[in-house]
């Protein structure tokens, strides 16, 4: 009867208070029949929000029983903030008449016993019977709707998504950020912790391995954040496949292991690692082909078939992703080929354009040094053509001292360090007698002139016809490959090396020939022939200058032929020699010294005006008049020298006037008593006479 008056209250059914006793009863008891069995849960309230009726459709949707709900107040089925403002809605209806849920169905949340909240249908209109106001809900579980539409949108959105991370990796070709966001995507709609995203790949004896291309950080420390850091942008490599996903990579199969600890196919946990309480690996294919895995986990309440089915989408994403990236590696390996083939033969033709360059300037550097005519010449040509065999080179030209045995630096080229100078001992090619190559550690023995650290050095000694004339020496940077590249050019080095000793052998002999043909060989001064060349060479230069001077001074020793007679040749070849020396001793680098035949000496004086050449023959003079000079145990003593001294262009304009004014000078000195200096006259007197200055004997 409960139920007929509640039913006979509501406006819907004003027809039936008309009816007589029997016609109620059985029209509450189908009522009752109907309200019992309807899918929808239906309470009924008062004015204070307590629950007088339900229908049995209330357990069923809330988990209350019927006497666990009645004259308990309906917000016990609202979670906040809607219940707190329920008995608001109802004082507030029933003060004003402002309806703001009454008579309005709508979407609202519900809570069960359980505490799980539920989307429920609502509609609540008011019971107009009697004096107490009642209320009525109806309340329809939408849950299943609800979650179609959820999974529709979460579909529209994955699709979105994929949509996106497809045209992103067209339009940048980043696969990384596509993977990225492949996994950011996976971790939202699984709601899981962790997880990654990996390659199949092959090691070189067949055996499968994973490589990683989206992976969460879950370092733990420092060390492990340092290794994320370090190889997480280029991919981890997994080798042990003993573990969780290991399973999936070997079986090809989806992995579901929602009690990891206690799952046989678990490899452990390393000490610190995160918290593992379920994991879900699936394999994803291209064709037949497995290619890859995606593994996350820690989802609430575990891994299942549901999950799975959800990720297909995304696995497929997965998989065609690998196939673009297989793809873009076939694609780079052949252009890696083609560029390999392109740099073989670049290299190839480079070499052949090197080595013809090289021939060519063999050839230039041949026909150069055979126009040399000294070994500073020579010296001169090998550096320079040597800078443009030896681009990639520093290098330097050293020469050998014959009395030391030391060898000084000549021309270098390059930045490379350069010792000036160093004992022939501390160069190992030159010990050898062939080229060596010192470079550190990574040779047994170092030339001791080479900055080995920083440096390797190719020495190639210049021997030609059994004489030694100096080094060639090479240097790279061991920055730049340097034993390596030394290689590359040694036969040409040799080449040059051998070129160069050749070309010194035959300057030296010619040297050795020319000066032999311009000194005399008693006093190894200068030659009358060398004297004329050089008198009319420096008169060239003296006349360019308006200041300029050029003195002579002829020597005669006194009485030379008594010493000859006395002592015997030997003695005046020994007085000659010691003159020889005292001249040179009082000559400077500019000054030339020769023997003009016999007795008779003449010193050529450039820049030197008369009255400096007077005092220089005066030096002279008084050094041989205090020098002894001994033979055989006897000494010569009193030595005496005449000299005349005549300056261009004061005595004379011309070398064989020049000449003559110095002999007239001479001449001078020998009639005024000998042993003294004479000035010879000046070009512009007429009397001839010469001017004197006599110094005797003490």
């Amino acid at each position: 009867m409960q139920i007929l008056n509640f039913f006979a209250g509501l406006p819907i059914f004003p027809r039936y208070t008309a009816l007589n006793r029997t016609a109620v009863e059985h029209a509450s008891e189908t009522l009752n029949a109907i309200f019992k069995s309807i899918v929808d849960a239906i309470i009924t309230i008062d004015g204070q929000g307590m629950i007088v009726t339900v229908n049995p459709a209330v357990e069923k949707i809330f988990g209350y029983k019927r006497n666990e709900v009645i004259g308990r107040n309906v917000s016990m089925l609202m979670p906040e903030p809607y219940r707190s403002q329920h008995d608001g809605y109802i004082e507030n209806y029933l003060d004003t008449g402002e309806a703001q849920i009454i008579g309005v169905g709508r979407e609202v949340t519900a809570l069960r016993k359980d505490g799980k909240e539920i989307p429920i249908e609502l509609t609540v209109g008011q019971i107009r019977s009697g004096v107490d106001p009642m209320f009525v809900g109806i309340m329809r579980d939408v849950s299943d709707r609800v979650e179609a539409l959820k999974e529709i949108a979460d579909s529209h959105n994955m699709l979105d998504v994929i949509s996106q991370i497809q045209s992103q990796f067209i339009r940048d070709g980043d696969v990384a950020k596509a993977f990225d966001a492949l996994l950011e995507q996976v971790l939202l709609l699984t709601d899981s912790e962790y997880g990654f995203i990996g390659e199949k790949l092959t090691q070189e004896d067949g055996a499968p391995y994973l490589r990683t291309h989206a992976i969460t950080n879950i370092a733990w420390n420092e060390e492990t954040s340092s290794f994320y850091e370090e190889n997480a942008p280029s991919g981890m490599d997994f080798f042990n496949l003993d573990t969780l996903f290991g399973a999936a990579i070997k079986t090809g199969e989806p992995v579901v292991a929602n009690d990891p600890a206690n799952d046989p196919r678990s490899g452990g946990l390393p000490p610190g690692h995160p918290a593992l309480n379920a994991f879900l690996g699936l394999p994803f294919h291209i064709g037949n082909r497995m290619v890859g895995m995606l593994g996350i986990a820690n989802r609430p309440g575990g891994y299942d078939d549901e999950v799975i089915r959800q990720t297909e989408p995304l696995l497929a994403t997965c998989g065609h992703l690998v196939g673009a990236l297989e793809s873009t590696r076939q694609r780079l390996t052949a252009e890696e080929a083609l560029r390999e083939a392109n740099e073989q033969l670049a290299d190839t033709v480079a070499e052949m354009t090197r080595r013809n360059e090289q021939v060519t300037l063999l050839s230039e550097l041949e026909d150069l040094l055979q126009a040399c005519d000294s070994l500073e010449e020579a010296y001169t040509v090998v550096a320079h053509v040597s800078k443009r065999l030896f681009p990639e080179l520093s290098g330097a030209i050293y020469g050998i001292d014959d009395k030391t045995k030391r060898l000084h630096l000549i021309h270098h080229w390059g930045e490379g360090h350069i010792s000036n100078l160093f004992s022939s001992m501390e160069c190992i090619g030159i010990r050898r007698g062939r080229s060596h190559v010192s470079a550190g550690s990574s040779t047994p023995l170092n030339c001791h002139h080479v900055d080995t650290k920083s440096i390797a050095a190719l020495c190639v000694p210049l021997i030609g016809k059994s004489e030694t004339f100096g080094v060639l020496e090479l240097l790279s940077a061991k920055a730049n490959g340097g034993e390596k590249r030394l290689e590359q050019f040694k036969d040409v080095a040799l080449t040059v090396g051998r070129r160069i000793a050749v070309t010194f052998a035959n300057l030296r002999l010619s040297q050795n020939l020319r000066e032999q043909s311009l000194r005399d060989p008693l006093t190894n001064l200068y030659n009358r022939r060398h004297m004329n060349d050089t008198l009319e060479r420096e008169l060239a230069r003296v006349r360019r200058d308006p200041k300029g001077r050029l003195s002579v001074i002829h020597f005669d020793l006194d009485h030379f032929k008594r010493i000859n007679d006395d002592f015997g040749h030997g003695g005046g070849d020994a007085v000659l020699a010691e003159f020889a020396a005292i001249m040179l001793d009082h000559s400077r680098a500019s000054d030339v010294a020769c023997r003009m035949g016999g007795e008779e000496f003449l010193l050529l004086l450039p820049d030197c005006d008369v009255e400096a050449a007077e005092k220089r023959a005066e030096e002279i003079r008084v050094r041989l008049l205090g020098t002894a000079c001994l033979v055989g145990g006897v000494e010569i003593r009193d030595i005496t020298v005449s000299s005349g001294v005549a300056t261009f262009p004061d005595c004379a304009k011309s070398a064989n006037g020049l000449l003559r004014a110095s002999d007239e000078a001479l001449y001078g000195a020998k009639a005024s008593g000998r042993n003294c200096v004479v000035i010879a006259k000046s070009a512009d007197k007429a009397d001839g006479t010469a001017q004197v200055a006599t110094k005797f004997k003490l």
